[in-house]
């Protein structure tokens, strides 16, 4: 079994967003942002329960990884996924309200050329995407696989493994 490269920086400072979010979906941020700030707070303190899983890629035969965190109703607040493959590897977190809606989505790039790149995704209470940033971190051109939807739990292996 090959495990793929995961090559990640994932410690960024200052802020992602290059430009303020629209007047008309600046609600749908805060809320995402506040989702964001009370799950990793509850999972600082303890208050989710974790479960790691992974699986073996089935057209490249690598591994992508997966930790949920749950609470007590046993509804997944955040699901990070790790994958890639021989010159690349992501990991993404994302965060769910407490309807199960993904409210924000962050996933950080490397490739083993130095390029290293962050892109959000935030979602209103419809799931629509309201706002989409983008900010390269380091190292020369690549082209990452951009987020096309909203990750479910439940197809977090098809979503990972592309």
């Amino acid at each position: 079994m090959r495990v793929a490269p995961l090559l990640f920086v994932l410690a960024c400072g200052g802020s992602p967003d290059a430009r303020p979010p629209l007047s008309s979906d600046s609600t749908a941020v805060l809320a995402a942002l506040a989702v964001q700030r009370d799950v990793d707070g509850t999972i600082a303190r303890r208050g989710l329960s974790q479960r790691d899983s992974s699986a073996i890629c089935p057209q490249s035969g690598l591994e992508a990884r997966a930790t949920l965190y749950s609470d007590g109703r046993g509804r997944v607040r955040r699901l990070e996924t790790q994958a890639g493959s021989d010159d690349h590897g992501e990991a993404i977190s994302a965060y769910f309200d407490t309807l199960g809606h993904a409210t924000l989505m962050i996933a950080r790039r490397g490739a083993v050329n130095g390029a290293q790149m962050e892109e959000r995704m935030y979602f209103d209470a419809s799931g629509r995407e309201v706002r989409r940033t983008e900010r390269r971190d380091a190292g020369p051109s690549y082209t990452f696989r951009r987020i096309t939807r909203a990750p479910s739990p439940a197809t977090w292996v098809r979503d990972a493994c592309g």
